[in-house]
């Protein structure tokens, strides 16, 4: 069974020791690329909480990485 974590309000699976940005839409259920997390996780959600959840923001695929600055 799948397990997933939520960062800043968005959906991330969780898989050996590594988080991946993920998308639900109308094409079902898509995994990205792998999410460099700050901190070890603390609270594991199944997909039925992660729907309920996230309802309406159900993308970290699609969400902007932060740019560094050039300072």
């Amino acid at each position: 069974m799948n397990r997933f974590i939520i960062v800043n309000g968005l959906p991330y699976l969780y898989a050996d020791g590594k988080a991946f940005c993920v998308r639900w839409d109308d094409k079902g259920f898509t995994v990205g690329s792998e999410f460099k997390l700050d901190a070890e996780p603390t609270a594991f959600f199944h997909e039925i909480s992660i729907l309920a959840k996230c309802e309406g923001h159900l993308d970290s695929i699609g969400t902007p990485k932060p740019k560094k600055s050039k300072e």
